[in-house]
């Protein structure tokens, strides 16, 4: 794939500029014919895929230039409409190399470029003219967006140039589906981008349109500045039509890629749908819709020339001040944030912004806004009051706790299993949840794991990605069954075309350079546990004479095959040094991440969480200035967050036992998950006669009604909970705004805030896809 980036780098009359917007390394334009040709394959489909993939950079370079005299983005001159006219010449070479003659495939090549122009006049005849505003006055919107998605004619070309080459007109057809969809989901974001310029140099665009005609106007409003604008187009409802269009239009194009028969492309458009749509959303709600939380200053009250006016009453008429459910502040080195539960994004705020939140949800509400006012300035309070009543839960997630409902099935795919491959181990650590409970070790057997096996890949039908974790007990005491077991998995998932990870969890202290090599070449990752320096791993993973384990883990982790990428998992309890420390130790071992895990239950008291809490935002000081400097996340405990975050998902569970993932002990029955394994009370089926989704259901109803405190969290969305385990052990003040295992867990989810905030958008995209 590389080779096609030179072709659009340097290759023979390649643009010499590249254009500022849609014209990237991982542009469809450069990858779509590699895609194709991985659905349908034929004689010399690389060279011709590096053909097209040249032919369609220049194509989409003179679309480009068109564009951007179309909108005004540029000032058009004749020699640049010489310059777009040469791109399309190289364009049409471009194809012409692969076909000599005439043929169907250029005739059919003729009228897609006949569309192309058609498309551009249409632009230039409508969109550009008020009359265009009755394009999207509501009934027509689909018909605009069909436009929009019928003009990139290059990609298009590509699909049916794919399918006259192999044969495959059904190739020919699903691919100009998928271009057509992908352009019109692009075409709108790039739009929305636009918005407040379109408005101030008053030229049509579809959110624009959407925007006049759900405010009832046939033009854009006089004098609109970006927030004014954006604050209309909230609520006319038009930003949400539109961002749902984008969302629908790359999903239908998901949808259509799967007919390709290209994993490729699919996770392409899926990765497409994460970036451009959440990232869209998010410009606009986070960085545009104003709320202007995120832009207001501590000045504001200076620009207060006119008097005061003399009535007290600041809350918009007929608003609710947003609940500590609704909404959450807090502030990190001198920087404050508010955190929108319902929709999962969080703003940049000033010190007014979090005194008037505090004020709002005070039992004196509006009293301790008036006496805000007399200190801080009216205007400037009341601005901000308006701002924060924005916030009032309403959210692309519910504002409610997810709930299992009572007497209903559980209704999840399961993605991942884990196989307790043994219950047996060679260390005897004093913490273990299983040491009270081990009687003789049990081996699973070869049958059961693959029935195991078999029970994931059905029950992830349709999904894209599943994983399997070798747990234990020690593992690698069956390390002959996780390599069988891994290479009949991955077998079996790649014929059914779905992305399967393989995991493992070890003690390190088998892991031979033997072990390591045929772990890797399976390609399972590997997670070691050791809880930091010498003494500290010492003083509870000890070999059965009481001999420490550490000596051998390093052993271990020094004979290591060169480049292969180990992580480490670190029990911290009262004992544990600085975490700082631990950190540094164990990525100096060749570590390449390190989760912390702090002890549960009743060892969690404050003292230790108030410890922590300081030790975690050292650390977070230090990683984000690693990330700034380019290097890879190390601290894995602000990954997780960041990446719900950064895609906006909700987390309805602490984990995804008996709901998305199950455990798999060695007799092939199966539990909620690992640390229930052999406790018939959360046994949830078998491999041979598959999940009882009845009671998985009835458990975790059960195990979230012992927590009620979670429900008017502000971190019901990003922690999901206590650990059932946990729940089930420590019951009672286990969970609650004030318990200790809380507290530090939304300190780690606001750091991750801090940390997501602190560093560019590419870098935070970079973060996403490791924490995937």
């Amino acid at each position: 794939m590389a080779d096609v980036f030179e072709f659009r780098a340097g290759g023979p009359g390649a643009p010499h500029a590249r254009p500022e917007r849609g014209f990237t390394p991982d542009n469809l334009c450069l990858v779509l014919p590699f895609f194709l040709i991985e659905g349908a394959p034929f004689d010399g489909d690389v060279e011709a895929a590096r053909a097209m993939a040249l032919a369609n950079a220049h194509g989409t370079a003179h679309f480009l230039i068109e564009d951007a005299e179309l909108d005004g983005d540029a000032a058009p001159t004749p020699e640049r409409c010489r310059q777009s006219g040469a791109h399309h010449a190289l364009f049409v070479r471009g194809y012409a190399r692969l076909f000599g003659g005439r043929s169907p495939f250029w005739e059919r090549f003729e009228e897609a470029i006949d569309e192309y122009y058609t498309s551009l006049r249409w632009e230039r005849d409508v969109l550009r003219t008020e009359a265009g505003a009755g394009a999207v006055s509501g009934e027509d919107l689909a018909g605009t967006l069909a436009q929009l998605g019928g003009k990139m004619s290059p990609l298009k070309v590509t699909a049916y140039a794919v399918g006259f080459l192999s044969g495959e007109t059904g190739v020919a057809n699903a691919g100009a589906s998928v271009v057509e969809a992908f352009h019109t989901a692009y075409q709108l974001a790039d739009d929305l981008a636009d918005l407040a310029d379109d408005a101030r140099k008053r030229r049509w665009s579809v959110p624009l349109w959407l925007t006049a005609a759900r405010a009832g106007s046939a033009r854009p409003p006089r004098g609109s500045d970006r927030e004014s604008l954006l604050r209309a187009a909230q609520r006319c409802g038009a930003l949400a039509e539109v961002t749902g269009a984008i969302e629908r239009w790359y999903g239908e194009a998901l949808s259509v890629a799967t007919d390709v028969g290209s994993p490729s492309l699919r996770a392409f458009l899926r990765r497409c749908l994460v970036r451009a749509t959440v990232a869209n959303e998010r410009l606009v709600r986070r960085q545009e819709i104003g709320v202007r939380v995120c832009s207001v200053s501590d000045d504001r009250d200076a620009a207060d020339g006119a008097p005061e006016p003399a009535e007290t009453g600041l809350a918009p008429t007929g608003s609710r001040f947003p609940s500590p459910s609704d909404i959450h502040s807090f502030s990190f080195d001198g920087e404050g944030f508010v955190y929108d539960v319902a929709s999962g994004f969080f703003f940049e705020a000033d010190s007014l912004t979090l005194e008037v939140i505090d004020c709002l949800r005070s039992p004196a509400g509006e009293c301790a806004i008036d006496v805000l006012a007399l200190n801080r300035g009216r205007r400037a309070v009341e601005e901000v009051v308006r701002e924060v009543s924005v916030l009032n839960g309403e959210g692309t997630r519910a504002s409610g706790r997810p709930e299992p409902v009572p007497g209903e099935p559980c209704r999840s795919s399961v993605t991942a299993i884990a196989l307790d491959v043994t219950d047996g181990c060679n260390l005897d650590c004093d913490y273990c949840y299983l040491r009270p409970t081990l009687g003789p070790a049990r081996t699973m057997t070869a049958e059961a794991a693959r029935g195991a096996v078999d029970l994931l890949l059905t029950e992830s039908t349709g999904e894209e990605r599943a994983s399997v974790v070798f747990f234990g007990g020690e593992p690698l005491l069956a390390l002959d069954l996780i390599e069988s077991t891994a290479r009949y998995a991955r077998e079996r998932a790649t014929k059914r075309g779905l992305r399967l990870t393989l995991h493992t969890t070890t003690n390190g202290t088998l892991l031979t350079p033997s072990a390591a090599k045929r772990l890797r070449a399976q390609g399972v990752r590997v997670l070691v546990s050791i809880d930091g320096s010498r003494g500290e791993h010492n003083a509870h993973r000890t070999f059965p004479d009481g001999t420490g384990s550490y000596n051998a883990v390093v052993q271990s982790m020094r004979a290591l095959p060169p480049g292969m990428a180990i992580g480490a998992r670190a029990t911290v309890s009262a004992e544990s040094g600085p975490l700082s420390d631990i950190v540094e130790h164990l990525t100096g071992l060749g570590f390449s991440v390190v989760h912390l895990a702090p002890v549960s239950g009743s060892e969690m008291t404050p003292s230790l969480s108030a410890r922590l809490i300081v030790e975690f935002e050292k650390l977070a000081r230090v990683e984000r200035d690693r990330l700034l400097a380019g290097e890879r996340p190390v601290v894995g405990n602000f990954v997780e967050p960041m990446v719900l975050l950064e895609t906006g998902r909700a987390r309805e569970l602490p984990c995804g036992a008996g709901a998305r993932y199950v455990c798999v002990a060695p007799d092939g029955r199966l539990f909620l998950c690992h640390r229930f394994a052999g406790d018939d009370r959360y046994a949830v089926g078998d491999v041979k006669q598959g999940l009882d989704r009845f009671a998985v259901g009835r458990l975790l109803g059960d195990l979230r009604s012992e927590s009620p405190a979670c429900d008017g969290c502000w971190a019901r969305f990003l922690c999901g909970g206590p650990c059932h385990f946990d729940l089930r052990e420590t019951p009672g003040d286990a969970v609650g705004p004030e318990a200790a295992r809380c507290r530090l867990r939304k300190r780690v989810f606001e750091l991750a805030m801090w940390l997501l905030d602190s560093i560019p958008s590419e870098k935070s995209s970079a973060i996403f896809r490791e924490g995937r």
